[in-house]
C-alpha cells in the first residue's frame, strides 16, 4: 500500500543518523495534518491490545492473553518500516480496537517528504541510540531519497537497522503464524457474516411468500361462502 500512487505516504530510503549507511523508511507523499490516521502504515503485532503507543517498548502484553507476559513480538506489515527518533519524531502508534493491528497517527503537521518516524522508547536502544538525535552529525543532515523504479535493497544497514532486522529475524517465525491466523480467522468471520445475511434473506422470503399463498387461500375459502349467501337472498325475496 505504501508504493501506490494514491497513497499518502511512500517507500523510501533513510540515511541513518550520523552513519553513511542505509535503510528503508516511510516519507509522506504530500503533506500530512497531525493527528491523522495513516492506514497505508499497517502493522499486525499478535497478542497486544493496547490502546496507544508512542514507542516499541511501551507495548506489553495484557493479563490473560495467550502470550508470555513480558516476551518480545514483531510488527508485521508496512508499519515495521518507520524508523526511529529520541525527539524530534513526528507519529505515534496507535491500536485498532479488537484487532492486533497498529497504525500510524501523526503528532504534528508533516511536510512532503519528511520522513515518518516514532519513538520505539529508551529499552529499545539503551544508551547507544544511533538516530539522528543523539549521534554525532558533525554539520552533516540527514538525506533521503526516493526509491527508483523496480525493487531495491539498501546497499548496507547501520546499526540501527542491523538491530532491529536481528530482533525482527529472531521473532519472524514465532510470531508469522499468529498473524496469518488472524488475517485468516477476519476472512472467515467475514464470510460466515454474508452467508447468515444471506441466509436471513432466504428465510424473510419464505415467510413474506407464505403470508401471499394463505391470505389467498382464506381468500378462495371465502368466495363460495359469500356466493351461496347471496343466491339464499335472492330466492327469499
Amino acid at each position: 500500500m505504501v508504493i501506490s500512487p494514491r497513497s499518502v505516504v511512500r517507500l523510501g530510503v533513510s540515511k541513518m543518523g550520523a552513519y553513511s549507511q542505509k535503510g528503508f523508511g516511510i516519507f509522506a507523499r504530500m503533506d500530512i495534518r497531525g493527528g491523522v490516521d495513516i492506514w497505508e502504515a499497517l502493522g499486525i503485532m499478535p497478542g497486544d491490545n493496547e490502546s496507544r503507543h508512542s514507542s516499541l517498548s511501551a507495548i506489553r502484553v495484557a493479563d490473560g492473553q495467550n502470550q508470555e507476559a513480558g516476551s518480545e513480538r514483531v510488527l508485521v506489515g508496512p508499519l515495521r518500516m518507520v524508523n526511529h527518533l529520541c525527539r524530534s519524531f513526528n507519529a505515534e502508534y496507535v491500536y485498532i480496537p479488537r484487532t492486533s493491528a497498529f497504525i500510524a497517527r501523526t503528532t504534528r503537521d508533516v511536510v512532503a517528504g519528511e520522513e515518518i518516524t516514532v519513538n520505539y522508547g529508551e529499552e529499545w536502544f539503551g544508551s547507544s541510540c544511533p538516530c539522528v538525535d543523539c549521534a554525532p552529525t558533525d554539520g552533516m543532515e540527514a538525506v533521503v531519497q526516493s526509491i527508483p523504479e523496480g525493487p531495491q535493497e539498501p546497499t548496507n544497514h547501520g546499526p540501527a537497522a542491523a538491530a532491529m532486522e536481528e530482533r525482527r529475524t529472531r521473532l519472524a517465525a514465532r510470531n508469522q503464524d499468529r498473524a496469518t491466523a488472524f488475517l485468516d480467522n477476519r476472512a472467515r468471520n467475514s464470510e460466515k457474516a454474508k452467508r447468515e445475511k444471506a441466509e436471513k434473506n432466504k428465510s424473510k422470503q419464505r415467510e413474506s411468500r407464505w403470508r401471499k399463498q394463505e391470505a389467498k387461500r382464506r381468500q378462495e375459502m371465502a368466495a363460495p361462502a359469500d356466493a351461496s349467501g347471496s343466491g339464499t337472498g335472492q330466492g327469499a325475496l
